[in-house]
């Protein structure tokens, strides 16, 4: 028979540790009081809320034998796993560091036949964010050659700009440098060189890639001939450090590039220093996008004449040189089939900017300091995309201010383009301040009621910052993780 005061030790130890156990809690929830509380309910709540949904999905769905969706025919599915692979950054959207793919490749776990159908998908966008990233995509289509046709878009890292301009006797010197220590990569240089050439020989289906460029774009000279069927090039420089100035000059379009370029319908280039360069058309370009990069004055005259069928036009946080004191840039082509057009943070550009004989232009997308003053829009534009500064959002007067001349100016813009049906506005980086979410508030009913009684949709978008949205994300991102049901988590 144990002995009972045996027992009483052993609880009373036991009482010992609970209450070590329970201290620390208790010591923050006296010294922080209910904001403490809170976040230890909202911890608990959030706990109960994944374990009732976990037990409704079991008992719903079982192993998903009885989940609607896998009965679906095999093209809707492949339908399905498409649109999801459309959405860009995903993760990253919701505070993670991957895009889509990560949530593709979970979901495809979910049953054998979603396996099969996501397999396409997962592999239609491949994202190499690494040179050892690389190394292993060589080595998997090398072993499942069948999934080479499935690759139709490619993006490589930065570094392997450099890589034909080495000969094979430098790589391997590079190699065996590698190898004593006296350089830091996370591959020989010769595995990376063999490993992208393998896989720009293998993926001669793909239509859409992005290079990093570094020295003059030598690589775009070796790789995009190897790419017959490619439709869309994104090129992206570097910057250098602790400089302003951009380390890759290029002329565009090239004369000795114009055979692998005739072909293509749209092209990005970030970061770039562009020059004019030959007098070559490309009638096939349809979309041209410029991000942060410097623009001489002849290439943007330039662009009507060689970008004849030119229907999309982007120039974003762009700088031009060489300036004069009073010179004035056409940046918005005359006489031109053009679509659309986005001007965002052109550097040491004040506006109005005006739009001459563009009757084909429907969606405009402009910073709006350049706006102001400008009353006669294209006759046919249907959306107007206004980018406010970046500052704006902080200034609660600048705010208004900008409310006060869109009133002003909507009238005129209305009268003289009576296609004008939405006025769009994006704000960046909202924070958490309060007087900030109210002040945009106030903005979404003013402008809303106004341009409603004339016709015109008024939307606000607000990009929150993370300081708003990181614990909201983090909790989801901690959800996402968990479940797998593709109706639950996705859509």
């Amino acid at each position: 028979m144990p002995n009972l005061k045996t027992i009483l030790r052993e609880c009373n130890d036991w009482g010992i540790i609970l209450i070590l156990i329970l201290i620390l809690p208790l010591r923050i929830l006296f010294w922080h009081g209910p904001r403490a509380l809170a976040t230890l309910l909202f911890h608990v709540i959030v706990s109960a809320q994944d374990i009732l949904s976990e037990y409704g999905r079991k008992r719903d769905f079982g192993n998903n034998t009885r989940n609607a969706a896998t009965r679906l025919p095999h093209e809707v599915q492949l339908e399905i796993f498409g649109v999801i692979a459309r959405i860009k950054d995903l993760h990253s959207e919701r505070g993670r560091p991957w895009g889509s793919a990560g949530s593709l490749a979970r979901i495809a776990l979910v049953c054998r036949s979603w396996h099969g159908c996501a397999t396409q998908q997962l592999y239609s966008d491949i994202h190499l964010p690494t040179e050892r990233a690389c190394v292993r995509l060589a080595a998997s289509l090398a072993r499942r050659p069948p999934l080479t046709p499935f690759i139709l878009r490619l993006t490589f890292p930065q570094s392997i700009s450099v890589l034909p301009m080495l000969p094979i006797e430098l790589v391997r010197r590079y190699t065996l440098l590698e190898e004593g220590y006296f350089t830091f990569r996370e591959v020989p240089w010769y595995d990376l060189k063999v490993a992208v050439d393998e896989i720009i020989q293998r993926c001669s289906a793909c239509h859409s890639i992005h290079f990093g460029i570094d020295s003059g774009g030598s690589h775009l000279r070796v790789y995009l001939p190897r790419l017959g069927r490619l439709r869309c090039l994104s090129i992206k420089g570097r910057r250098v450090a602790f400089s302003d100035d951009h380390a890759c000059a290029i002329d565009f379009p090239a004369a000795d590039l114009h055979h692998s370029l005739a072909t293509l319908t749209s092209i990005c280039i970030a970061r770039c220093k562009i020059f004019y360069g030959s007098s070559v058309m490309l009638p096939s370009l349809i979309s041209l996008t410029l991000e942060d990069c410097k623009l001489h004055i002849d290439w943007l005259a330039s662009v009507t004449s060689q970008f004849p069928n030119l229907q999309h036009y982007h120039l974003i946080d762009n700088e031009f040189f060489p300036l004069t004191p009073g010179a004035k840039i056409r940046v918005v082509p005359e006489r031109h089939i053009l679509k659309s057009f986005t001007l965002t943070k052109p550097f040491f550009m004040s506006g109005p900017v005006s739009f001459p004989n563009t009757e084909f232009l429907c969606h405009v997308s402009i910073y709006a300091d350049l706006l102001w003053g400008c009353y006669v829009l294209p006759p046919n534009i249907e959306v107007l995309e206004l980018i406010p500064f970046q500052y704006a959002a902080l200034d609660r007067s600048i705010v208004f201010n900008m409310v006060v001349k869109i009133k002003g100016h909507l009238r005129e813009w209305k009268r003289n383009s009576p296609k004008l049906h939405t006025l769009r506005m994006y704000v960046d980086e909202v924070s958490n301040w309060r007087s900030q979410l109210e002040t945009w508030k106030v903005v979404a009913v003013m402008l809303g009621s106004f341009c409603g009684v004339r016709g015109v949709r008024f939307d606000l978008s607000l990009r929150l910052a993370p300081s708003i949205c990181q614990r909201v994300y983090s909790n989801r991102a901690r959800d996402w993780m968990k479940r797998r049901l593709l109706w639950q988590d996705v859509l």
